[in-house]
């Protein structure tokens, strides 16, 4: 197996030529093509499509990158970056590359750093196979965390993905997971920020957290949610699916989505807090789901993941992603939305 390094957010495994629905023009203009089904095999999207996967056990097989720009305070600079060495990294069990650093200084991120669970990066830690397929997504936080392909066909890295910047491009059911919550404890507060552009406005794609193996039972971000009205960025917790009062958007967003506590039988919504490009949203539940308009007990969480959609989701891309075990303030949220802004600049 040949292995190398980029030093680069480009390389010749890390391309992206899939073929496949012409997606909007804010993304990589080929996000590839896809028939995998849902990961609870029903071939129908119900409250929640999410089911019970594991990382199939070829997903590192073939020669592989993983993507360093490690060099990079914005993406912008990305350009200015190219070659690579053979520098023989660390494989994992399924002979995907480790990231081998050095990790990003936390104190010049820009961005609020206490109780950070994980810094996900489009530009750096991102490993690839053959065809640009990712076999594993890197934490840049210092807590060593990683996620792998969910089903039997993984998203594929862009080194254009997002504002001509790297990002790794979801269709159809094609995630990426954990098998844990990050650390974070069942009751405490948390906060889920994510840099994303969705191609496709009418379906879900989704970041999530809980126990997958009931569909009900977990916290994320969730655009056009279970029984929305339509066309609306969302969120999802424990059987209650929410509509904001934003419309979805095929151009880039942030997406800061805070719970104040997780103990049970908290009231809804008034623990969340969501904002869109630093827009805070109003959220109104939709009629679908079994909640009780209350938190429940989330001791049972156990997976964390991200791109999980309908068979038919036609395209979207995730630039970066942050997860805290707080609850942001209003700052707070701004300076992230900051961050995000300064490293996919408009």
């Amino acid at each position: 197996m040949a292995i190398s390094t980029l030093i680069a957010a480009v390389g010749v495994n890390c391309t992206d030529d899939e073929t496949g629905p012409a997606p909007s023009s804010a993304l990589d203009a080929s996000l590839g093509d896809v028939s995998a089904p849902q990961l609870d095999g029903s071939g129908a999207q119900p409250e929640a499509s999410l089911g019970d996967s594991a990382v199939p056990a070829d997903a590192g097989a073939g020669d592989a990158t993983v993507v360093d720009a490690g060099a990079l305070d914005s993406g912008a600079d990305s350009a200015a970056l190219d070659g690579g060495v053979d520098s023989g990294p660390l494989l994992d069990d399924a002979g995907c590359p480790v990231f081998a650093g050095p990790l990003p200084e936390l104190g010049d991120a820009g961005f609020p750093t206490t109780g950070l669970a994980l810094w996900l990066r489009g530009d750096r830690g991102v490993a690839t196979v053959d065809g640009g397929a990712v076999c594993r997504w890197d934490d840049m936080s210092g807590n060593g965390r990683s996620f792998k392909p969910g089903a039997a066909q993984a998203p594929v890295f862009s080194p254009t993905g997002i504002r001509n910047l790297p990002a790794v491009s979801f269709v159809g059911n094609r995630p990426l997971v954990r098998e844990d919550v990050l650390g974070i404890a069942p009751t405490s507060a948390r906060t889920f920020a994510i840099f994303q552009a969705i191609a496709d406005t009418t379906h879900r794609i989704s970041f999530y957290q809980g126990n997958f193996a009931t569909n009900d039972v977990y916290f994320g971000i969730d655009q056009n949610t279970f029984q929305t009205v339509g066309g609306r960025e969302g969120v999802y917790i424990a059987g209650n699916a929410y509509d904001s009062n934003i419309t979805t958007s095929g151009q880039p967003r942030s997406h800061i989505y805070s719970i104040s506590s997780m103990v049970p039988d908290g009231g809804l919504p008034g623990v969340l807090t969501y904002a869109v490009d630093n827009t805070l949203a109003t959220l109104t539940r939709t009629p679908g789901g079994t909640g009780n308009s209350k938190v429940w007990d989330f001791s049972g969480a156990h997976r964390t993941g991200m791109g999980f959609a309908d068979a038919t989701f036609t395209g979207g891309a995730i630039g970066e992603v942050l997860i805290f075990d707080r609850e942001l303030d209003a700052s707070e949220r701004t300076a992230v939305h900051q961050y995000f802004q300064s490293h996919f600049p408009p």
